[in-house]
């Protein structure tokens, strides 16, 4: 096969042409080259002109292949398209995709007509009432839940907003401080003195946002994006079915960004505090709060320091130059840590006395008097009225301030249009959206953000897009990974560019002990924090680095005077990424690479098994005695998880026919539930009978029968729910409490310890298991508690 020439015309993007001359080979010869998925995923997210003969015969040789890319470049989308994939016979065996294909089109496009009808009069208020109404709702909608989460999601829905609002406009839409604050002001008395309700069409198009945006990211993008989420046609309904260990992975990998940002956090407390202790550092403040308001803002900028320097990245990119960290970020951290002590925590202070925020406000407002102090809920600035604060209070110069607010400041560009599923604003990273000479931000995003993620994520972005300054960096990159690993006594070599050419494949660093030898691919990629994002990092990056280190494993195998492998190596794909970690690819492990050098810095861990193990375990994130000594601190960053039921791993999308009598019939029988047993098992028997794969009706089956302790019968059902939904952790922890109830302690323990294997993560887990052992290790057999000690201990 002449793989050269197809990827000549796969790199000319000429897709067509490159799988035209890949069909000219047999089946096993395309399977083997690798090349069919990466060719299909390109040829229908970038071919401008595509070819219905070559979609016949490539739907009919390869159809799973077919549906895949179809699903993942989300082409079903368009009307004609899909219109023609339904009548291609060979995916016919695949009618669960192509009724989710048809629903998921229809919804998505009713979900954006409802925006677009909501907002047809949108232009016809001035700019100044929309943005004061837009911060009254983000406002409201915060009020009750503050959580990190919540105000990412608000900000996901102000992002759409934003961008649609100024792509929309016929007009240049432009702001005037004065103007808009006297607007702002006014309509928070009418307010106030009338219902304190939100302009009803305001309300409709954002809610109207929050409806499409909660379908493209719960349900559109998961279904493209996460291939382990699979359509399911089961009595006239569509289901999502996943495995619940892959559904608590996800929301594990969610929060991975939030545990690094915490150590980060951590570290940056610690490096300040000394600094103080050894006079290095002097925080100014005639108060006490002043100095933990100073001092809150060099921990942010710290935080930031340490993080970067980690990465190897001691400057930013701009333009071509090289620009230190302290030079972008100081005034802002400055600007928005006093802004959130003097909003934002006096918003919390207020709370308890306040019926709601425009109740709250007032109280802001005569604060902000009574302080001769201006708080307010936005930041509505010119850049040169910016540029002369900024250097009033930290001293730096105009030209750096300067350069820093046009770096984390967004101008819409009108000419590339509006796409919504390409929403290019974020104002996390640029908070600063520019309207005429003026710019704007909402208070609750600019003071509540620590800038981390802004400049973490945008010092990746640069250096990725400037080559040289990425290549070097680099290799500063391997020898100091390389130096960390030497530092815990492990042996350590890392590939040199002159090694690198000798070896089939790529690893940059390889390390051993006397026992493991470990392979690493080091990737410095930006966070990727979206199921879609996620999927592009796993086809751009990740298969290609898997591939690599195999083919650097056969290499070193084979006699060469680079490195005389002895054994098969544990093989990383270390990255500065958070998605997909620790996820198997092709023998390969993702790692994140700030997990790993926290790790190296842990005392407990010696060996380089250990290691392995406490990464590839995720001992990391939570560990057993994390659990019992420090949960208040696992909550900061959303652990452990919460224990969902069954039904979430088998979701019901769309019902063709809707069978009521089963429905009333199955909430019957679990309202009899504890109460009427006898009479429930009767019903839900019934139920089983009418569908034998709800998991609900056999997992309530199984507690009605412990109850009236028919442990053959519970055990029966039971087993019958694990078949449906494999390993549940709903499911097997009523299951393991059902069978210590009836006395069957070992056998419940055992099923507890599983659990705590699988899902150690979860809320309670942990708890239940110790509660029931210390309550029942004296029915066990000695060997028993043995047996069970030991597991636990290697847990």
């Amino acid at each position: 096969m002449n793989t050269d020439l197809i990827k000549q015309k796969s790199k000319a993007k000429k897709y067509s042409e490159a799988l035209n001359l890949l069909l000219e080979h047999t089946q096993e010869d395309i399977i083997k080259s690798n090349l069919l998925d990466n060719l299909l995923f390109n040829y229908f997210s970038k071919e401008e002109v595509h070819s219905e003969t070559l979609e016949i015969k490539l739907s009919e040789l390869f159809p799973e292949n077919f549906v895949k890319a179809v699903r993942t470049t989300q082409v079903f989308l368009d009307t004609n398209r899909l219109t023609f994939f339904k009548n291609l016979p060979l995916l016919q065996k695949f009618m669960e995709h192509l009724m989710l294909w048809e629903n998921l089109q229809k919804e998505e496009l009713k979900l954006w007509n409802t925006i677009s009808k909501e907002s047809s009069e949108l232009f016809k208020f001035e700019v100044d009432y929309v943005l004061s109404e837009v911060v009254f709702w983000l406002e409201n909608e915060r009020y009750s839940d503050n959580s990190q989460q919540k105000l990412t999601k608000l900000g996901t829905i102000y992002n759409f907003f934003i961008e649609f609002y100024l792509h929309s406009a016929k007009e240049p839409v432009t702001i005037a401080a004065e103007n808009f604050n006297q607007t702002f002001h006014k309509l928070v008395l009418e307010k106030i003195k009338s219902n304190k309700i939100i302009d009803p069409k305001i309300h409709s198009i954002l809610t109207a946002i929050r409806h499409w945006i909660s379908f493209n990211e719960d349900v559109l993008q998961a279904y493209c994006f996460d291939l382990e989420i699979n359509p399911l046609i089961e009595n006239d309904c569509l289901y999502f079915v996943q495995n619940p260990k892959h559904y608590y992975k996800w929301k594990l990998d969610g929060l991975r960004y939030n545990k690094v940002s915490f150590d980060y956090q951590l570290k940056a407390k610690e490096a300040i505090s000394n600094l103080i202790i050894q006079n290095k550092l002097i925080i100014p403040g005639k108060t006490e709060s002043d100095f933990e308001m100073n001092f809150d803002a060099a921990v942010k900028l710290k935080k930031i320091e340490l993080f970067l320097h980690d990465a190897t990245i001691p400057n930013y990119i701009h333009n071509g130059k090289k620009i230190s960290i302290d030079r972008i970020f100081h005034g802002i951290i400055t600007d928005a840590t006093h802004k959130l002590y003097r909003y934002e925590n006096n918003i919390e202070q207020f709370k308890s006395v306040s019926t709601d925020w425009f109740d709250n406000y007032l109280k802001i407002i005569a604060l902000s008097v009574k302080n001769k102090i201006e708080i307010l809920p936005y930041v509505l600035i010119k850049k040169e009225t910016y540029v002369a604060l900024v250097k009033e209070v930290t001293g730096i110069s105009e030209e750096d301030t300067s350069l820093s607010f046009d770096i984390l400041s967004y101008k819409t560009n009108k000419k590339k249009g509006f796409n919504r599923f390409n929403i290019k604003y974020n104002v996390w990273t640029k908070p600063f959206f520019k309207m005429g000479s003026s710019f704007f931000c909402p208070m609750l995003f600019f003071a509540t953000n620590d800038w981390f993620f802004a400049a973490t994520q945008m010092a990746i972005q640069h250096l990725n897009w400037n080559f040289s300054e990425r290549k070097s960096t680099a290799t500063e990159m391997e020898i100091y990974l390389g130096d960390k690993f030497e530092q815990k006594g492990y042996k350590v070599k890392v590939i040199e560019d002159k090694e690198a050419k000798l070896v089939k494949g790529d690893v940059d660093i390889i390390i051993e002990d006397a026992n493991t030898t470990l392979f690493v691919q080091l990737k410095r990629t930006y966070f990727r924090l979206l199921t879609k994002d996620a999927f592009n990092e796993s086809v751009q990056s990740d298969k290609k680095a898997s591939q690599q280190l195999n083919d650097a494993e056969i290499s070193l195998k084979e006699e060469n005077n680079i490195y005389n492998l002895k054994q098969k190596p544990v093989k990383w794909i270390v990255s500065t990424s958070f998605e997909g970690i620790n996820t198997n690819i092709k023998g390969c492990r993702k790692i994140n690479y700030f997990d790993l050098l926290f790790a190296l810095e842990n005392n407990k861990i010696k060996s380089l098994a250990e290691l392995i193990a406490h990464l590839e375990k995720d001992r990391n994130m939570i560990s057993l005695d994390d659990l019992e000594n420090n949960l208040d601190v696992l909550k900061d960053f959303g652990l452990p998880l919460e224990l969902k039921e069954p039904e979430t791993f088998k979701k019901c999308l769309y019902c063709f026919k809707k069978d009521i009598n089963y429905l009333e019939m199955l909430n019957k029988g679990i309202s009899l539930y504890n109460k009427n047993d006898i009479k429930a098992i009767k019903i839900l028997e019934q139920c089983a009978k009418i569908n034998e794969n709800d998991v609900i009706v056999y997992a309530t089956l199984g507690n009605c029968y412990a109850n009236l302790k028919e442990v053959t019968s519970m055990k029966k059902a039971f087993e019958n729910a694990l078949a449906i939904i494999p390993n549940d952790p709903y499911v097997k922890r009523n299951y393991a409490l059902a069978l210590i109830e009836n006395e069957s302690y070992y056998d419940g323990l055992i099923k507890l310890l599983e659990l705590i294997e699988d899902y150690g993560y979860i809320e309670d887990v942990l708890f239940i298991f110790k509660n029931n052992f210390s309550t029942y290790k004296n029915r066990l057999t000695i060997e028993e508690r043995k047996a069970i000690q030991e597991r636990y201990n290697f847990i």
